[in-house]
């Protein structure tokens, strides 16, 4: 088993679907903890292959103003085929670093990311951004996980699967 996965290899898309055994979790977690207000103005950061921005769409209905902000390519191209396929026409994505959004200031109701920010170079930068497109009162809601947790999992399987 690879330690590592290139995410920007293409393949590796294919496959990101089937490992949200492990996120799923936190997914609930997050979903369940997330005020829901009709009519809102959301932002997920990070969304990978569409979890939870297709779900936040559908959750808070045709009303809201979905957006989802990502740079890996190739997730972004899978998302977009849910989304017609779906038929949801509430979402817009932004192809774009959660470093500097381009999202004018005071906008957004709520932001969400599952295990999206913590995988950042510059987090502070990004946190700045979320305070900065925040409405007053706006809500952050994220689930993360601690640095070094999957070397942990890896030494665990390399010793018991050797």
């Amino acid at each position: 088993m690879k330690e590592n996965l290139n995410w920007k290899n293409k393949e590796v898309v294919n496959i990101y679907d089937e490992i949200s055994l492990w996120s799923a979790p936190f997914g609930r977690l997050l979903l369940e903890n997330i005020p829901m207000n009709q009519g809102a103005t959301i932002l997920d950061i990070g969304f990978g292959t569409g979890f939870p921005l297709i779900e936040l769409s559908q959750r808070f209905g045709e009303q809201s103003e979905i957006y989802g902000i990502d740079i890996w390519e190739e997730a972004i191209i899978r998302t977009k085929n849910k989304i017609k396929t779906l038929g949801l026409n509430n979402i817009t994505i932004l192809e774009e670093s959660a470093t500097k959004i381009n999202i004018q200031d005071h906008q957004i109701d709520l932001i969400t990311s599952n295990l999206g920010i913590n995988n950042f170079e510059d987090k502070e930068q990004v946190y700045f951004e979320i305070q900065r497109i925040l409405k007053p009162k706006g809500k952050l809601c994220i689930t993360t996980n601690p640095i070094g947790t999957f070397d942990e999992l890896f030494q665990l399987f390399i010793t018991i699967f050797e």
